[in-house]
């Protein structure tokens, strides 16, 4: 099994059972889905980072700052984890289906501000990687330091691992130099060990994690691409 791990900094997802549909997020804020290329709705204004369940009936996205779903037909919008009341800034993005459409992986960065001459500053708090049913029960968080600001998360290894581009930071206090040397890591939940993957950092803003050739139609008939397709030369064929 060939893996491919690549950065995107604009990823689409498109589901083809049935009808061909198209999820995206737009530099005008809101997630929006298109069948047969014609029907053009906006799922939810100020919204992100959408992400297709296995099976393609739903989408789950950052609405403002936490974590939604929502049905596919627009139906069904609700938050996947109640307000946290006991930290000032609470931003949960990148939500992730697990293979078997069961449970959402996602990342929560939390943070205080504090007044600066006559601006304010976001001091770091903690970084959570987060899991929990599809419901929004069962929430667990992984052993990851939480000191290593996401930048992106995804499923590996068949939902036994996660692999997420994290960069080192100061918490509780007020930095005035931002560094940002992302690094690569899988982590592995039942043992909880991380692993650097590479040795340099990179400068990418999201992760997808690949299993097989590049391009699969996942068994629920999911498929993932992004701009600048990868294009596979036929066997046998001559490079030009």
């Amino acid at each position: 099994m060939h893996k491919l791990l690549t950065f995107l900094c604009f990823m689409l997802m498109f589901s083809v059972a049935g009808n061909a549909k198209l999820v995206f997020d737009s530099f005008f804020p809101g997630t929006f889905i298109i069948d047969d290329g014609t029907n053009f709705t906006q799922l939810m204004p100020n919204s992100s980072k959408p992400n297709w369940s296995p099976d393609g009936e739903h989408i789950a996205f950052t609405h403002g700052r936490y974590i939604w779903t929502i049905d596919t037909d627009g139906n069904n919008a609700r938050q996947l984890l109640p307000t946290q009341q006991d930290v000032e800034i609470t931003v949960q993005e990148c939500p992730r289906w697990s293979p078997d459409g069961q449970q959402i992986l996602f990342t929560q960065s939390e943070y205080i501000t504090q007044q600066i001459g006559k601006g304010i500053d976001f001091i770091h708090i903690a970084h959570r990687y987060m899991i929990c049913e599809r419901n929004g029960e069962n929430i667990q968080e992984l052993q990851i330091p939480k000191n290593l600001e996401p930048a992106g998360i995804d499923w590996m290894d068949n939902g036994e691992s996660v692999v997420f581009c994290g960069n080192k930071t100061e918490l509780n206090k007020i930095v005035f130099e931002v560094i940002l040397d992302y690094t690569i890591y899988k982590y592995h939940i039942a043992t909880e060990k991380i692993t650097q993957i590479g040795d340099d950092q990179v400068e990418g803003y999201s992760i997808d994690w690949v299993s097989g050739s590049a391009l699969p139609v996942s068994p629920k008939s999911k498929m993932q691409t992004q701009w600048g397709e990868i294009k596979k030369a036929p066997s046998g064929s001559d490079k030009e």
